[in-house]
């Protein structure tokens, strides 16, 4: 359903068609290609107002673009309709535990209970979608070798009695500095895009202690932002 929704924006006239006809409803959230929790809240979204933006979507002249008879036809399929209901029922939960987990300040113990309830939520998705998107999420798991490592670190910062496989070469102090341990790669990610923006085109001649001060200094910034 993204095309459904940059058919409403990509003109400020069909915004406005859509506010005179749905006045009480908010613009289809437009996901993000990378992020695909995203995805399901726009997936949602159209389950949820499925009929008030087909309505809208309708409306419009189909000769004035391309995008808009892709969106009618879309929304006429069965298939569509059973999907969106489908996803809402199952993994609409999905949405606020992805957000939970990308949250730098989240710590260890509370990151891993959300994910607990990802793999619950995943493993009590019913029918042939259901059993495939468990068999991948449990084949992810287990080629995750530092998922192990963590859990066991999590027992010893949450007091649980360790289990016969827990194997830890680290420090008590490293054991420690692992309290508020990401479980995503959020925080690699968002420093990919503070990085891009040290060394440009203009910055070709750092120094590596100015290099190193104005990592810092976004870095810091960023996480108080």
């Amino acid at each position: 359903m993204y095309e459904e929704g940059l058919t409403l924006v990509k003109a400020p006239s069909r915004v406005v068609t859509y506010r005179e006809m749905q006045p009480n409803l908010p613009l289809p959230p437009q996901p993000v290609i990378t992020r695909w929790g995203t995805w399901l809240e726009a997936a949602s979204f159209y389950c949820q107002n499925f009929n008030a933006v087909k309505e809208v979507i309708n409306s419009l002249p189909e000769e004035d673009a391309q995008c808009i008879g892709e969106s009618q036809a879309m929304f006429s399929k069965p298939t569509v309709q059973r999907d969106l209901a489908y996803i809402h029922t199952h993994f609409s939960k999905l949405v606020s535990a992805i957000t939970s987990l990308e949250d730098t300040r989240k710590p260890l113990l509370t990151s891993l209970a959300v994910m607990d309830e990802v793999c619950k939520v995943i493993e009590s998705a019913p029918g042939a979608i259901g059993k495939k998107i468990g068999e991948k999420l449990e084949a992810v798991l287990t080629k995750n070798p530092g998922l192990k490592v963590v859990k066991a670190i999590s027992r010893v910062i949450g007091g649980d009695p360790p289990e016969d496989k827990d194997d830890i070469q680290l420090s008590p102090i490293e054991i420690a500095n692992f309290s508020f341990a990401p479980l995503t790669s959020a925080d690699v990610e968002r420093s990919f895009s503070i990085f891009k923006n040290i060394l440009t085109k203009n910055r070709q001649r750092l120094t590596p202690s100015n290099l190193e001060m104005l990592i810092v200094c976004n870095c810091v910034t960023k996480s108080f932002a």
